[in-house]
């Protein structure tokens, strides 16, 4: 029963999601004006069906995630190495380039005022 509920909720939260005006939406009335009304509710139908499969697989897995230690700690560790990738990138390789690019707009405006 609460898998059921999970299912529900997750399929009505998606909908609201999508349904707001969005690209969705604007494909929707796009299909209406060029090929008929007909188009458009097989197009939200299949949006509808693609929805349901996506919320049932985020339960599935957030499921089977959440039961079995061994991938929730091997998501924490992959998690943490990513991060301090990310990190050493961000400290190190970012600001090399970013003043290879300071460097160079400041040639090209010296550029510029050399020319007038």
């Amino acid at each position: 029963m609460q898998y059921l509920e999970l299912l529900l909720i997750g399929i009505f939260t998606a909908f609201i999601g999508s349904s707001i005006p969005g690209l969705l939406n604007m494909t929707v009335v796009k299909i209406g004006k060029q090929e008929g009304t007909k188009s458009a509710y097989t197009f939200m139908s299949g949006t509808a069906v693609t929805i349901a499969i996506q919320v049932y697989l985020a339960i599935f897995l957030a499921k089977f995630i959440d039961f079995n230690e061994e991938v929730t700690k091997i998501f924490r560790e992959v998690g943490l190495a990513v991060f301090v990738i990310i990190t050493i990138y961000f400290l190190f390789f970012a600001k090399k380039q970013d003043q290879k690019k300071k460097n160079k707009k400041l040639k090209q405006q010296g550029d510029v005022k050399q020319k007038k």
